[in-house]
């Protein structure tokens, strides 16, 4: 009962707040699409939200990915009303690059993580570290996954990144406009694999546990207002509230970990950082024990949340914005021109650092970044030369060079002392590495390759006229 009124009184204190300072008291409908995997929090709280501020919420339920017909970006595609919408963070920002979603409107809600589930009564299999996990997806007679953003990762990334994607393939399902659990309790697959959130409501599943820390990704999922909304101010005082502590023990309870503040444009923020490798903007694309390549995207008015660097990082920009950042408790940096192919590193080993960074462009803002996992001991590298190549930067965890291709400057063999992430800028290029002189071709800006310590290899064209950068990871 105490737990219950001291949730009435919060949210009354915040509805009221935003109602107030929006200049309006009326009851009105607010019309929300939301994920499924906010929806069980959602549903437990929006009663007491209807209670405290009069207004009556109508709710429509789809994915945030996907081109099934109830997903969400479906459903504002073909019009239909919406005041609110809660989904993925990467994806809401895409509906704010084109229009559907205001700008500086968007509000981080939880961060939610993939786990497993099983049909109730059969055995649990093991998923508790990663060589685990490989062996119950080899031993598995049938997987399921989400249309959505957590299927989106497995099938595209971490099925690849484990070596088994051809393996799992063909017993594989993309389940689309039902949930995960409902068909592994259908015994329609064997395992299934969601965010926690739409797990564990299910009847007839057993929740195994989440995916081990290393190959887990983290969505956060976050609210915007619809750029048609009939009833905006309204709907910010739900997003205000869906925000606040008020509603924390439902989203505990869901299986979410509740990101207080951590809001887009002039916030503040409150929320503690999440590691890099966790940020939604930033995609883990490659990772061992030495070195991790990230693909960067921020799109048009889009702000990433605050995130820990750790280790020291090098960057090559493939598509140019303008972008500012901030630190936690300071200012906006200045507006900031960035060119494509700039390349820049920045020392984080021994100094971690924290910051958000905005895209205050007109197109979207890309970065492919290679991590160096070292603590120390870096080692010194050799110098590295030819018709073609030039040293862009050096510091002590990297080596940096500019390749320019063209019909009068080719490359010849050479030798990195240390691993190199070779990114393609513009044109197309092809690296022919080892003694067996493996051809990998890079066609489109951002594509990469990493040619082993040592190995000999060389850069030539694969058309016009070709840039691209090498990074030592020493």
């Amino acid at each position: 009962m105490n737990s219950i009124f001291r949730m009435s009184r919060t949210a009354a204190v915040v509805v009221s707040s935003v109602l107030l300072l929006a200049g309006t008291v009326r009851a009105d409908e607010v019309r929300v699409m939301t994920s499924g995997a906010f929806t069980a929090a959602y549903l437990e709280v929006i009663p007491e939200f209807e209670r405290t501020s009069g207004h009556k919420v109508l709710s429509a339920f789809g994915a945030s990915l996907g081109g099934a017909p109830d997903s969400i970006p479906s459903r504002l595609e073909r019009g239909e009303p919406a005041d609110v919408v809660i989904l993925a963070r990467p994806a809401l920002d895409a509906l704010v690059a084109n229009g559907r979603v205001v700008a500086g409107s968007q509000v981080d809600l939880v961060r939610s993580a993939i786990g497993m589930a099983v049909r109730a009564g059969t055995p649990k299999p093991d998923i508790s570290s990663v060589e685990a996990l490989v062996r119950t997806l080899r031993q598995a007679r049938s997987i399921a996954y989400s249309a959505s953003a957590s299927g989106t990762y497995l099938s595209t990334e971490l099925f690849p990144r484990l070596g088994i994607a051809d393996e799992v393939k063909g017993k594989s399902r993309r389940i689309e406009s039902e949930r995960v659990a409902a068909v592994v309790a259908g015994g329609e697959a064997e395992i299934g694999f969601q965010q926690i959130s739409e797990l564990l409501p299910e009847p007839g599943v057993e929740y195994v546990g989440p995916l081990p820390a290393e190959v887990q990704r983290v969505t956060v999922f976050s609210a915007g207002v619809a750029t048609k909304a009939n009833s905006p101010e309204a709907a910010r005082a739900l997003i205000a509230f869906l925000a606040s502590p008020a509603v924390a023990p439902a989203v505990t309870k869901a299986g979410h970990e509740p990101v207080w503040g951590a809001q887009s444009g002039s916030s503040t923020g409150g929320a503690a950082a999440v590691p890099v490798y966790e940020e939604p903007h930033h995609t883990v694309v490659f990772a061992d024990r030495s070195l991790r390549v990230l693909d960067v995207n921020i799109p048009v008015g889009a702000t990433t949340l605050d995130h820990l660097h750790q280790h020291d990082v090098a960057t090559v920009c493939i598509s140019a914005s303008d972008t500012r950042s901030r630190a936690p408790g300071a200012d906006w940096s200045a507006r900031r021109p960035r060119r494509v192919g700039e390349s820049n590193v920045t020392e984080y080993a021994g100094q971690p650092g924290t910051h958000r960074v905005e895209n205050l462009g007109d197109r979207l803002f890309r970065l492919i970044a290679v991590e160096n996992l070292r603590e120390g001991g870096w080692s010194e590298g050799r110098p590295v030369s030819g018709a073609a190549i030039a040293p862009a930067a050096k510091a002590r965890a990297f080596g940096i060079y500019d390749v320019r291709l063209t019909a009068a400057a080719t490359d010849t063999s050479h030798v990195h002392a240390a691993p190199t992430v070779t990114v393609l800028v513009s044109g197309a290029a092809e690296v022919r590495a080892g003694t067996a002189q493996a051809v990998t071709r890079l066609a489109r800006p951002g594509e990469w390759t990493l040619v082993p310590a040592g190995a000999p290899h060389s850069l030539t064209l694969g058309g016009a006229d070709a840039h691209l950068v090498e990074i030592e990871v020493r």
